[in-house]
């Protein structure tokens, strides 16, 4: 990692600085701002002295600052001897912290009310008095990260960065940290390259164990390790010296960083000592340069401009890598629960909490034309369900078609001559198109009209190359159609009773919990293990129809049948039944002017693993108006394909009421 970077970033906040600490009521405004999380003050003090350009460079001094002072109050002077903690162990403590909600709001708060004394107890309690600066710190550094996000957003935030929005980010941060740690391989791994400073080792180690998509969390728990274990080994040789009022020595960091451009050499010599982690060239710089009184800030400061260029290495913007994101609309990570497989919300008016899956499921996401890792290769990818351990390439009968997108091609549309058009890309179970040609037989100067669908269907093993000439360079959306009914056809349950009676244990049917698997690779490339690959771990699939039976009691006693008329007496015969029953009611409709009391309804027909929608309604109908009455029998699945809902079925019996007299 070349250090004329960090020295640039180096320069360029002294020279902010410079510009704005020559005001010192400006200057203490700006401070005053950054602890207010004042949006629309900061950026505009910044942008009157020219600097908004550099925002996140001095949000990022002024957090160096913030934190060194926070945890000097909140742990008390530097430890003489620094504490030897590895990179696991301070991940198994931040765990532990991170995973106890009650204990983690209240260091948090401690942090942000600046609560020397809540926060020591509680330190103490948890045994941690060694590690106090590391824990500090590391919450100290997760609250900066969110405040310069939001002061150097352009945007006006719509909150401000209190304990309600820190712990959710914490414990989103432990989560990723306890992923890492439970690899004893990979963390050891990670620690070596961080102590090597070879960052692109550990951006792949980081991408073979998956953990790419919470990579911030994770380099930004790890600068802090690095940053207060060197600045405690760092600052040994000078004696502490209490910092009586606050603001003035803020100011006057501020002047000593200004004051370091005008010894360039020098400046570039410390820069190099931290990212060395070369402690005694630090030690004798510092005091070369008379800024004793500052060793910890000093530290910490260039140290954090050390990592952030690392986490840039480590953390690059995402490439257009291959996903698989949603099935439908639902989110298979955030609207899916992956302890049962049901969504967990509506999303755009459709599913809701615990509903299934059904039918054909449109499974979306994205994936390239060309290798992010290997330009000009083509990309390929694949669908497979996995149940019971066995894992199911989507095929064939498998698919329903989904349309992927649209291609390029060239095309006499109107008759004129060749021109450049596009052509819609299906994926499709069978019916493979080549490339389009001229319609036969047509005289030049004809319109070939549209250009017909271009249809790709997956080979064998179900991979379907992305076609080069796709616009947005690769398919993006809807990525494969997976007819599950096929799958999983289900059909008709056989309830083995009667309407008014309860549907046996054994004859209930129940759907299936499967995995949907999606892989990526390059054409011609590894397939075991493919390039990319991530999924959905657990989706409920339920393709089974209601059990629906309804009758008239007296329509099959006393020598009745459906032609008969009724005059005092009604009695509704119903069963009904589904694992993923939304709703079902009975209703009564008809012409006559009468007012139809209540009727049994519910919202599930399972309890206790048994049926319970079921019985039989008893109505006095002596006088009711004769006429015709139809008594329906509705319901309603809680089934999506990710895109609609299944609709209300309804049976009918009609019967009527004759003549009295």
């Amino acid at each position: 990692m070349p250090e004329d970077t960090v020295l640039e970033d180096v320069v360029q906040t002294s020279a902010a600085l410079e510009k704005i600490a020559e005001d010192e009521v400006a200057f203490q405004l700006l401070v005053q701002s950054f602890r207010a999380q004042d949006h629309e003050g900061f950026r505009k003090l910044l942008d009157r002295f020219g600097i908004l350009d550099r925002c996140s460079l001095v949000c990022k001094w002024l957090c160096s600052k913030h934190c060194a002072l926070i945890c000097l109050e909140l742990c008390g002077p530097p430890p003489k001897e620094p504490p030897q903690l590895d990179l696991r162990e301070f991940g198994e403590i931040i765990t532990k912290i991170t995973s106890d909600k009650d204990v983690l709001e209240r260091l948090a708060g401690a942090v942000i009310e600046r609560d020397e004394i809540s926060f020591r107890k509680l330190i103490e309690k948890l045994g941690y008095e060694r590690y106090c600066y590391y824990i500090c710190h590391w919450i100290c550094s997760v609250r900066c990260d969110l405040v310069c996000r939001i002061l150097c957003n352009p945007d006006r935030p719509i909150y401000i960065i209190g304990c309600m929005h820190l712990v959710p980010a914490l414990q989103q941060a432990g989560r990723a940290i306890a992923r890492l740690i439970a690899n004893r391989e990979a963390v050891a791994a990670v620690e070596k390259a961080v102590l090597a400073r070879d960052c692109d080792s550990v951006r792949i180690i980081l991408e073979r164990a998956g953990l790419q998509g919470v990579c911030h969390w994770i380099c930004l728990w790890i600068c802090t390790w690095r940053c207060v274990r060197i600045c405690f080994r760092f600052c040994r040789p000078f004696p502490h010296v209490e910092i009586k009022d606050v603001n003035p020595e803020i100011h006057a960091f501020a002047q000593a960083v200004v004051k370091l451009r005008s010894r360039p050499k020098l400046l570039a010599s410390l820069v190099a000592a931290v990212e060395k982690e070369d402690e005694e060239s630090y030690a004798k710089l510092v005091k070369q340069l008379g800024l004793e009184i500052f060793c910890h800030q000093l530290c910490y400061w260039l140290c954090a401009l050390v990592c952030r260029r690392f986490c840039l290495c480590v953390c690059p913007p995402p490439l257009p890598r291959p996903w698989f994101t949603h099935v439908g609309h639902f989110h298979i990570y955030g609207d899916i629960d992956a302890g049962n497989g049901l969504t967990n919300k509506a999303v755009l008016g459709h599913g809701g909490p615990d509903y299934g899956f059904h039918n054909c499921l449109e499974l979306r996401g994205f994936c390239p034309a060309e290798s992010p890792t290997a330009p000009g290769v083509q990309m390929r990818y694949r669908f497979l369900y996995e149940r019971n351990g066995t894992r199911t390439p989507l095929v064939g009968s498998l698919l329903c078609s989904v349309i992927v997108g649209s291609r390029t091609i060239f095309w006499d549309v109107n008759g004129t001559g060749l021109e450049e058009t596009f052509q819609t890309v299906m994926i499709s179970g069978s019916g493979a198109t080549v490339d389009p040609t001229p319609p036969p037989a047509v005289p030049p100067g004809t319109p070939w009209g549209p250009p017909p669908t271009h249809v790709v269907v997956p080979d064998a093993d179900g991979w379907i190359e992305v076609d080069p000439a796709a616009l947005g360079d690769g398919f993006n959306g809807a990525l494969i159609g997976f007819r599950t009914n096929t799958a999983f056809p289900d059909g008709n349950p056989v309830p083995g009773v009667a309407a008014g009676t309860q549907v046996p244990a054994a004859n209930l049917k129940n759907g299936v919990d499967v995995a949907i698997v999606f892989e990526a690779t390059r054409v011609g490339g590894p397939i075991s293990p493919p390039d990319y690959s991530n999924e959905l771990s657990r989706i409920h699939i339920n393709n089974w129809n209601e059990v629906t039976l309804l009758d008239l009691l007296q329509f099959h006693s006393g020598g009745g049948d459906a032609c008969s008329p009724l005059f005092s007496d009604l009695d509704i015969e119903y069963t009904t039944d589904h694992e993923m029953m939304a709703a079902w009611s009975l209703g009564i409709t008809t012409a006559a002017p009468v007012v139809i009391p209540p009727l049994p309804s519910g919202t599930d027909t399972r309890g206790g693993g048994v049926n319970t929608a079921f019985g039989t309604h008893h109505e006095d109908i002596s006088s009711w108006p004769s006429c015709s009455y139809t008594v329906t029998l509705s319901t309603r699945r809680a089934l999506t394909t990710g895109l609609t809902d299944d609709d209300t079925d309804t049976i009918r019996k009609t019967f009527c009421i004759g003549a009295r007299g």
